[in-house]
This record gives C-alpha cells, sequence and structure tokens, in this order.
C-alpha cells in the first residue's frame, strides 16, 4: 500500500484535501469517487520524507518554471482563449499535459483558485516565483478590456523575443569566455617551464 496526498471537489463545491492509502494512484482515486468527492489532484508521497516527490523537487529549486515554459503557455492560452474553450476546462487540459513538475502544480493550484471565485490575473498573482510582475498586469487588463486573446498574444511575442535576446547574449559571452581559458591554461602551462630555466644546473 502507498499514501497519497489528495485535493478533491465535494458535490457542493468545496475543495477538500486530505490523505488515504492505496495499492496505486488509479485505486486512489476510484476510492475518492466512492466517498463522494471528485478527485482535483492527487499525489504520490515519498514515505522517507513524508512529501510528495513534487513537492520536494520543488523546495530544492529543482523543475522550477523556465522562460520557455512561459513563452508555450502563453501561446497555448492565446489558443485556448482564442478557440472561445471555457478557461477552466482549458487550464485543465493544460495542467494535465505540461511536463514541467512545477508548472502543473502552480496550474492546478491556480485551477484551484478560479474555482474559489478568483478572477485570473489575482489567481496567476499568488505565484509570483512562476509569473512575473509584467505578465499578471498583462492579463489584468486584458481581463479588465475583454482582449484577453490579444494579452496571451503579445506576453508570447515578448516572452519569445526576451528568450532569443537572451540566447545571443549566453552565445556571445560563450566564445571569450573559451579564449579566456585557453589563454589562461596556456599560461600557467609554460610557467613550470619558465621557471625551471631560471635556475642553473
Amino acid at each position: 500500500m502507498a499514501s497519497f496526498r489528495y485535493k478533491a471537489r465535494a458535490n457542493n463545491g468545496t475543495l477538500v484535501a486530505g490523505k488515504l492509502t492505496a495499492d496505486s494512484l488509479d485505486q486512489a482515486a476510484q476510492r475518492l469517487i466512492a466517498s463522494g468527492v471528485w478527485p482535483v489532484n492527487i499525489d504520490a508521497v515519498d514515505e522517507s520524507g513524508g512529501l510528495s516527490v513534487r513537492h520536494a523537487l520543488r523546495r530544492l529549486g529543482m523543475g522550477k518554471a523556465q522562460l520557455t515554459d512561459l513563452v508555450l503557455f502563453s501561446r497555448q492560452m492565446y489558443t485556448v482563449v482564442k478557440a472561445g474553450i471555457p478557461l477552466l476546462r482549458g487550464l485543465r487540459g493544460l495542467a494535465s499535459s505540461t511536463q514541467n513538475l512545477m508548472l502543473r502544480e502552480t496550474l492546478e493550484e491556480v485551477l484551484a483558485s478560479l474555482e474559489g471565485g478568483r478572477d485570473l490575473a489575482s489567481s496567476l498573482a499568488r505565484h509570483p516565483e512562476v509569473f512575473p510582475t509584467l505578465y499578471i498586469s498583462v492579463v489584468r487588463v486584458g481581463e479588465a478590456t475583454g482582449t484577453l486573446e490579444q494579452s496571451f498574444l503579445r506576453l508570447g511575442q515578448h516572452l519569445a523575443q526576451e528568450k532569443d535576446f537572451r540566447d545571443r547574449v549566453t552565445g556571445a559571452m560563450r566564445y571569450p569566455a573559451i579564449v579566456v581559458i585557453t589563454i589562461l591554461l596556456a599560461a600557467r602551462s609554460r610557467c613550470p617551464r619558465a621557471s625551471s630555466s631560471a635556475h642553473p644546473r
């Protein structure tokens, strides 16, 4: 038997959380459904530390959302809004398909916040480690003016340009760094020879 932490939605819409034991994740989900609640999120618990693997990685700073993840998320959200897909359904689909553990957990918490009555910008703002202030501001303006589709389009374009700029800077700095290291290694390899030739035999 394994332990699982879960978040689930009761029939009256209340979000509940807890811990249960089951042979598998599927069995855990079935037990929750049988008890009258619909599972929103289920995590296997690492028995050695009492934390889910995902939470442990997050505490260690691993699995952090990268700029590439935000670019992809913004483009996907643009597609969701443009296609007229309900926001909750679209976000639920993105959360289940994303490969980044931290972003997946964040989107699940954003979903719970939206279901609790908050707007999208406020829900995203609860996660400043993932969504920067500018991102939140653009989304908030999009919600207020009914231009959320254009907001995500612009965010995707802006973040893609920023990523391209960072990649170019990194590439431009790589060659000088290699040259400096090569010079230092060459100078270091010549130093013993110079010192030995300075002493008469």
